[in-house]
């Protein structure tokens, strides 16, 4: 396994709780040195899930990791103790992908089912967001549940999908009609990879080309990929925070594809967009570290207080033209997180995939 690989299962070996069957929302080094996990709820449920999908990547290609064990046994216990407590369809979308790689005959699969349709059923569109949806499609995708995915893949495209640009807005409602994160960006393109896939549709992945072309172009010049983006004309409008789980492994999600079906650009992409995590980045800093603990901060972000306001109120503004400025006043968010470091075990696990980290730690 890649060096890279490694620090991710040293870091997610800290932040593991085996009683809770948990990975941490967050960690912190407090003033003793000490790592500090926050298991907050709900959102520990959800980050665990996704770091289980990372770790049976690195099961799969590497074998047992020996803290965890048996990784569909250790998504038993998870279950066994937080089934109950998940009523985020979404999440359910994304137990459906984790499922189908380590225990397809768990009943819970069936119930996350009926949970969605019973989602679709009765939730109205303006209460839907678009990174739940693309969660929900892509774990129905993985099933071959074409009934529950064409309905969702519907939806999406005749409610989220932007004519012109071609890139799904955040929600319907009408303070974030046209604004949309780059994470939900990342989500749409690989639900609509994924359903195009399962079920040879030319108009989902006509939906992922445009959209990756139109994406990758937006990349800025030293790799970091903006927040903030306007889809009336796919442009960014805001660029912090700038996070590190984007740089390194959930650009991966659309980039990997893209890459392979020859979309110019993407390479490249690849390669820029971890070398910001090595240093490459405005400040420059070096957001990865083994000393004294396996580390990623979290992001670069603002100095400033309210941002969630102050991002809202910028999307209020007119179109934009162009990259948006850089902050004056910039700080690292030292914080680093479990989901961040199950996406990097999903999209560099595979050795099949580990020529272009290696070439960009090479230059660093």
């Amino acid at each position: 396994m890649n060096d890279y690989c490694k620090t991710a299962l040293d870091y997610l070996s800290l932040a593991y709780d085996w009683e809770r069957a948990l990975f941490s929302f967050s960690s912190s080094v407090d003033e003793h040195g000490f790592v500090v996990n926050d298991f907050r709820m709900p959102v520990s449920l959800r980050y665990t899930i996704n770091t289980y999908l990372g770790l049976a990547q690195a099961e799969r290609h590497a074998g047992t990791t020996e803290w965890l064990g048996d990784v569909a046994d250790a998504v038993g216990r998870f279950l066994d103790q937080h089934e109950q407590a998940l009523t985020s369809s979404a999440d359910q979308g994304l137990l459906l992908v984790l499922l189908a790689g380590t225990d397809p005959s768990h009943p819970a699969a069936d119930r996350a089912l009926d949970q969605i349709a019973r989602t679709i059923a009765s939730e109205g569109v303006t209460r839907l967001n678009m990174q739940d949806l693309a969660w929900m499609l892509w774990g129905t995708s993985s099933w071959s549940e074409n009934g529950l995915s064409d309905r969702l893949f519907d939806l999406i495209r005749n409610h989220f999908v932007h004519e012109a640009s071609g890139l799904p807005r955040h929600s319907i409602s009408r303070y974030r009609a046209h604004t949309v994160s780059f994470g939900s960006v990342v989500y749409f393109l690989r639900a609509m990879y994924e359903y195009g896939e399962a079920f040879d549709s030319d108009r989902a992945l006509e939906l992922f080309t445009q959209g990756a072309e139109r994406v990758v172009a937006i990349q800025a010049g030293d790799g970091g990929w903006p927040w903030m983006i306007d889809v009336r004309n796919g442009l960014p409008f805001d660029m912090y925070p700038i996070f590190t789980v984007h740089q390194d492994s959930m650009a991966m999600l659309f980039l990997f594809p893209a890459d392979d079906c020859g979309i110019p650009n993407a390479s490249a992409a690849i390669e820029r967009s971890l070398r910001w995590n090595f240093g490459e980045n405005e400040l420059p800093a070096k957001m990865i570290h083994n000393d004294p603990y396996p580390w990623i901060y979290r992001s670069i972000e603002r100095s400033e207080r309210w941002p969630r306001l102050r991002r809202y109120v910028r999307g209020l503004g007119p179109a934009p033209t162009g990259q948006p400025s850089r902050g004056r006043a910039i700080r690292i968010n030292p914080e680093c997180r479990s989901y961040h470091l199950g996406w990097v075990l999903y999209a560099w696990s595979d050795p099949a995939r580990a020529f272009p980290l290696e070439a960009a730690l090479a230059g660093v």
